[in-house]
């Protein structure tokens, strides 16, 4: 199948059964829900696919699952990463025969070499197949970096590398790699909480993380971006953010298989070396999975009126207790002017998408809000009243 290199393609997660086997099931099922929603790939086996956990036996399973599952509709682009070059060369051969459509190439991951080593050991896996592949640059994560001139060199000679995943996090080296190539050489981003800036440099792609709990809004936060719609898609991207940076970090695997979870796409387990969250980092990450930002200050802003009016019943004669009664209800007025603004917001499907709120939910977090606004008006004329008597 042909790969055009562009659009979200997701670095799909791996899921588990309980007894920690790979559910391959679930995994197929949660590919077709994000190629349903606008993805143009996937690729198993990243560093958020727990590659260095499976077996080579379990990652060809996975491609010919994957590959039946999308039936064409989308390629299957495996990621190949093995500790020796002989092993990725093997891999590379027997998953085309599996079902893959392409490779992402990774250098060697466990040892960190030179320009020559690191050119040997790609170029024997771009050699060993004629499916197109994409070079894999991540030396934060794997501490070798393929320079631009040094990817330049090994495109003209093996033209089956056809797009570079770039996750330097600095955007000069976009810059630096479409001064080196041609138009036909795409350049992918694979840093979540970098992707707009990096399209408006000149990334056609984004290898995607947190797009395995929410598609649509990577999708659509994609085709704002690559259409120059930057008010609609900074707006998005400002409400995104907070969810993409769990995309970095020592932990970033455990984060977003969490999200998953919360999107219905299975259990949250990770193998070992890796643990589950828990405490301070489960809390620190996921109240605004959890609670709805609106309705996070819907709460905070109701529970600031409860101080206000207890001082007011207590010590309703106390100038002091007026003025702290005053400041109270002058801060929890904010509520409406944060409210209304944030519940339509989240009620567009066009940039929420599944996650907009229901008719039903939206009806009631207007009416609560409202409602709160009219408590506030009525202690502010209350208060004021008294100031006058």
């Amino acid at each position: 199948m042909r790969i055009n290199w562009e659009g979200v393609i997701p670095a799909i997660t791996t899921p588990f059964n309980a007894d920690m086997s790979v559910d391959f099931g679930l995994q197929a099922k949660h590919a077709q829900w994000m190629v349903a929603a606008g993805c143009t790939g996937i690729v198993p086996f990243g560093s958020l696919g727990e590659a260095a956990t499976l077996t080579f036996d379990e990652k060809l399973k996975t491609v010919a699952t994957l590959a039946e599952a999308l039936d064409g509709k989308a390629p299957v682009i495996p990621m190949v990463s093995a500790l020796s070059t002989a092993e990725a060369v093997r891999f590379a051969k027997e998953a085309k025969a599996a079902g893959a459509s392409g490779f992402m190439v990774l250098p060697p991951y466990a040892y960190s070499s030179d320009y020559r080593e690191m050119k040997g050991h790609v170029t024997s896996v771009l050699a060993a197949t004629d499916l197109p592949c994409m070079l894999y640059n991540n030396p934060i994560a794997y501490k070798t970096d393929f320079l631009p001139p040094q990817v330049a060199e090994i495109v003209r000679e093996h033209p089956n590398a056809q797009a570079i995943k770039e996750s330097t996090a600095d955007l000069r080296r976009i810059t630096w790699l479409r001064t080196l190539m041609n138009d036909d050489f795409k350049i992918l981003i694979g840093v979540d909480d970098l992707f707009v800036e990096a399209t408006y440099a000149g990334a056609v792609g984004w290898i995607a993380g947190l797009v395995n709990a929410m598609p649509e809004e990577s999708v659509r936060l994609y085709e704002l971006a690559r259409a120059g719609r930057k008010e609609e898609a900074f707006e998005l991207y400002s409400w995104f953010l907070p969810l993409l940076r769990l995309d970095i970090g020592t932990k970033f695997v455990q984060k977003i298989k969490l999200a998953v979870e919360y999107a219905g796409w299975g259990s949250s387990s990770v193998r070992a070396p890796r643990y589950a969250l828990e405490g301070e980092e489960l809390a620190e990450d996921f109240l605004d999975l959890r609670i709805r930002p609106w309705l996070r200050r819907l709460i905070t802003r109701a529970i600031a009126i409860v101080p206000a009016v207890i001082v007011a019943v207590l010590y309703g004669e106390s100038g002091t207790a007026e003025l702290l009664v005053f400041s109270q209800v002058i801060l929890s007025f904010q509520l409406s002017f944060a409210v209304f603004p944030l519940v339509q917001f989240t009620s567009d499907k066009r940039k929420m998408g599944s996650f907009a709120n229901s008719r039903l939910l939206t009806v009631t977090a207007y009416g609560t809000a409202f409602l709160i606004a009219i408590l506030n008006g009525w202690l502010l004329v209350q208060t004021i009243a008294g100031w006058e008597g």
